[in-house]
């Protein structure tokens, strides 16, 4: 009976370091199903953050063609207004001059027929 539990017993061992191995294979495989998932979690999110980067510079270029056209548009707007300014200036010192000519020739006119201006110094 020695011999016959001897045998059973290295039977159960042998199946229980067997089932040992399985056990052990199986786990092996989860940890590297484990660290696949991880490595293409990894690789999603690189490739996330480089998509989300290069939409961010799309973005901060388009703003800055936007500057650039107000700002432009802006510029050019300054320009008409300082012509138009400039216009107006001339204009008012045309006008100037000629009722500046108009009085000068009203008083001469009123001078010669024998009215006289008091003329007032600064």
């Amino acid at each position: 009976m020695n011999v016959v539990a001897v045998t059973v017993v290295g039977t159960i061992l042998a199946a229980l370091f067997g089932l040992n191995i399985f056990i052990l294979r199986g786990l092996k495989a989860d940890i590297e199903a484990v660290r696949e998932a991880a490595a293409d979690a990894a690789a999603e999110a690189k490739e996330t953050a480089a998509r989300a980067h290069q939409r961010l510079d799309e973005h901060e270029n388009r703003q800055s063609e936007v500057v650039r056209a107000i700002e432009a548009e802006m510029a050019e707007l300054k320009g008409n207004y300082k012509d138009r300014f400039n216009q107006v200036n001339l204009n008012i010192l045309a006008v100037k001059e000629v009722v500046l000519n108009e009085l000068s020739e009203l008083k001469l006119g009123l001078a010669s027929s024998g009215v006289h201006f008091k003329t007032k110094t600064k």
